[in-house]
């Protein structure tokens, strides 16, 4: 049996469905998830999976959300843009176009489910890449999902007039 990719601490299975489950993995130790590995998911990707935005500086304001065209940049490139600017990449169904990426979706899940039952139905993988200044605008999403936060720091912001954005700080 595979060593496992998530460090599972007392009471996750308890308490799933009920809050907000954190746990450690090891998912940045893998290749898959190194810069090149990284690109490498990109360059496989058709491009109209690969959804590029940016951003103004104002947490505040939403209206200078923009969504960019990715054109015939490589993966290396757009990883480039990345670490230079106020990028955020939404690599929609990766899981599909990159079997390795698929087989490790499948591993997580699997681990997941064998701790606290069949808990999703279906898979998708979607990869998200972005700057350490990009910010994403305070959202709800339409469906129960993880994210599986890689490397860097996810944070939230808050102002006076309450939460502009909120998350969670995931480090291994």
């Amino acid at each position: 049996m595979a060593p496992s990719l998530i460090n599972w601490g007392e009471g996750e299975a308890r308490a799933w469905g009920e809050r907000t489950h954190v746990a450690r993995h090891d998912l940045d130790g893998l290749d898959l998830f190194a810069r090149k590995g990284i690109a490498r998911i990109i360059d496989a990707m058709p491009r109209s999976a690969v959804h590029a935005y940016t951003m103004g500086d104002d947490p505040c304001d939403g209206a200078t959300w923009r969504r960019g065209d990715v054109a015939d940049l490589t993966g290396l490139q757009l990883l480039d843009i990345v670490d230079q600017g106020r990028l955020w990449l939404n690599i929609v169904g990766a899981g599909q176009h990159v079997p390795e990426l698929g087989a490790t979706v499948d591993e997580l899940y699997g681990e997941v489910s064998s701790t606290v039952g069949d808990a999703w139905s279906t898979l998708k993988a979607t990869l998200l890449v972005s700057s350490p200044s990009a910010q994403v605008f305070y959202h709800a999403d339409n469906q129960p999902n993880a994210l599986w936060h890689i490397r860097g720091e996810k944070k939230g912001l808050f102002t006076d007039e309450g939460v502009v954005g909120a998350g969670a700080s995931v480090r291994r």
